[in-house]
Formats: C-alpha cells, structure tokens, sequence
C-alpha cells in the first residue's frame, strides 16, 4: 500500500503507528470516491496515489496580507490558490485546512475550512496592512500554537504541511527569521516524544514556500531557502511564481500541493 509505504520512508510511523486505522480508511475512502474526485479536481488516476498522502496530513496556509498584495492582483491569486487548496485538501481529508494571515488579528478561526465558499468568507474579513514579518508571524501564529505547543501536549496527531505564500522579502525582522524559525520547528519536533513512543523528528512538518507576483526580491529570497544549505532538506520551494502555475499549469496545479511531501526518506 502506497501510504503505508510513504509512513516507513517518512519515518512518520510513531505519529502513526502501523496499528493506526487512518491510512486504512484514507486508502478505502480514495479508492470509493476516485472517480468523482478525478471528475473535481480535474487530474487522472495517474494522479491521485500521490494525492492521497494528502490525507495523512493536516494542510496549513500561512498568507502574506502586506499591502504590496494589493498590486497586480496578487491578492485575488492568494483566493484562488486558497481555494484550490481547500478543494484539494477536502477530497482527501474531512476535516479542511487551516488558514492564517501574517497581519491579520481577526483569524483564529479559520480553521476546517472545506469549501470554496468557506475561503470566500475568510478571505473577505481580511485587510491588507503594513509590513512583511513573515517569519516572526510564522513562529507566533502557526508554528507555536498548532505544531509545537499540539506536540507538547499529545495533540499532534498528524503530520502537517504548511504553505508560506508571500509577495516579496520579509521587513520588520532579520533577513534570516524565516530561515531560523523553521530550523527551530525540525529541532523542536526532534526533542519531543509522541504518545506511541519514538519522537515526532524532522518529517513531522513539510514547509512549502511559494510566491506571487513578480517582484525580483521575491524571487531571490525565495531562492536562497531553497540554496541554503541548512535547510534546503527541510523545505520545498516553488521554482515559478504561482501566477504562472494557475495562468499557464491549469489544471496540473492541483499536483502543486502533494508534491512537496518528499517521496523519499528525509
């Protein structure tokens, strides 16, 4: 079984172990809605055994809502990826993707957001304000409360894949936040034991980078994450602005997700 197969690899087996009846009903449930999930998200079967490792994962969207979003539509890209997102990650897990906003004080309760509708309510409730700390927001609003501190607790029941998408360089804060707050989330996650023995270790939480837009700022800070060689291991970053994966990628965007849960052992 292809997911059972991607836990031993991972080394996600003491998050959840072989006795875990979740990959179990992920797989059942995949394979009894394959054809309507091809017919919605748009993809070939060829498609969906990658896809369907989604469901071992909890889907966070952590979004840039600085006010150079506002140019170039760059804010109404973030909706529809947003939107694709939670079409994805509805198909293969009931319980929806989590949503915030770096700025934002009004998103503590985007959470099991399922349907496009759902982002569309969201997503209206935010205003774009002033500056770029996307790494002190990162640790204060994701990392912290809905890995780390989950973990701390026993509450860490899934692996999570968080999606950073951003327009331009972090301001406000040191060139390297980012980088460090990620290093921080692998070595914490590495210290820290699950309740079925073993600790939670570096697969535990995939961080997915991506811009839009087309700043040159952008595009060079996104390609020193993924250069570095601290933590180029640790995380995925998007060659291509997201504005070319929905203008010119199309449907095979829908892919876009799943492909930054490694296929191999870290």
């Amino acid at each position: 079984m292809l997911i059972t197969t991607h836990i031993t690899q991972q080394g996600l087996q003491y998050l959840i172990p072989s006795s875990h009846p979740r990959p179990h009903e992920i797989s059942r449930s995949a394979a009894l809605n394959a054809s309507t999930i091809c017919h919605n998200l748009h993809v070939s079967r060829y498609a969906t055994p990658d896809l369907t490792k989604l469901g071992l994962y909890d889907l966070v969207i952590f979004c840039d809502d600085s006010l150079s979003m506002g140019h170039q539509k760059r804010f109404d890209k973030l909706k529809t990826v947003v939107r694709r997102i939670a079409r994805i990650g509805s198909a293969y897990n009931p319980a929806g993707i989590t949503i915030r906003f770096m700025n934002a004080t009004n998103d503590g309760g985007f959470n099991g957001i399922i349907t496009e509708e759902q982002v569309e309510t969201c997503l209206d409730q935010v205003h774009l304000r002033r500056g770029t700390p996307l790494g002190t927001k990162l640790f204060q609003k994701v990392v912290q409360p809905l890995i780390v501190q989950k973990a701390r607790s026993w509450e860490l029941t899934k692996p999570v894949v968080v999606s950073v998408v951003t327009d331009g360089m972090p301001s406000e804060e040191d060139k390297d936040t980012l980088k460090h707050t990620i290093l921080a989330t692998k070595n914490e996650l590495l210290k820290l034991s699950t309740p079925n023995g073993g600790n939670y270790g570096p697969s535990a939480v995939v961080f997915q980078i991506a811009r839009v837009g087309t700043s040159r700022s952008a595009e060079s800070f996104v390609k020193s994450l993924e250069d570095d060689p601290d933590i180029n291991d640790l995380v995925f970053c998007t060659d291509e602005s997201l504005d070319w994966a929905l203008d010119k990628a199309g449907d095979q965007f829908n892919t876009w997700v799943s492909d930054s849960i490694p296929r191999h052992g870290v």
